[in-house]
């Protein structure tokens, strides 16, 4: 079976409106997940700052957001992983991925063995230079 992490912007295309191809393609993950075709992971790192953008880019009140991200949480399918590997973090980061958050998901997604869900072309090439599966859009 699939394990998919995934990654902040996957989440905000889904719960947003600013790119409406992502979001359909990110309902077919939770589609194949409802339908157990794949298991998806959402770690620690990705809720912080889904949460963070939500509040302070798209003005969302906290109330709203928390409610957003349980609902997530319960959706079929859909695990909560801490996702938290600091030997392997510090492997990557800063040199073989810049982001500190994007590192975060990597080392998650290489300890676990899963691969990542992200619209990131810098975090995509990033993984794959690295060794670390990414998930193919259909």
């Amino acid at each position: 079976m699939n394990l998919i992490l995934i990654d902040t912007n996957c989440l905000l295309s889904f719960v947003t409106d600013r790119n409406p191809r992502q979001a359909n393609q990110v309902r077919e993950l939770f589609l194949d997940a409802d339908q157990q075709r794949s298991n998806l992971f959402i770690c620690g790192n990705v809720l912080t700052e889904f949460v963070y953008v939500l509040t302070r880019l798209y003005e969302v009140p906290g109330g709203k957001a928390a409610k957003m991200s349980m609902d997530l949480l319960h959706s079929p399918g859909i695990n909560f992983i801490p996702g938290y590997y600091p030997d392997e973090l510090w492997k990557l980061w800063p040199t073989k991925v810049r982001d500190i958050g994007d590192a975060i998901v990597a080392a998650t997604a290489k300890i676990e063995n899963m691969k990542i869900a992200t619209f990131d072309q810098k975090f995509r090439n990033a993984c794959k230079k690295n060794a670390i599966g990414i998930h193919k859009f259909s």
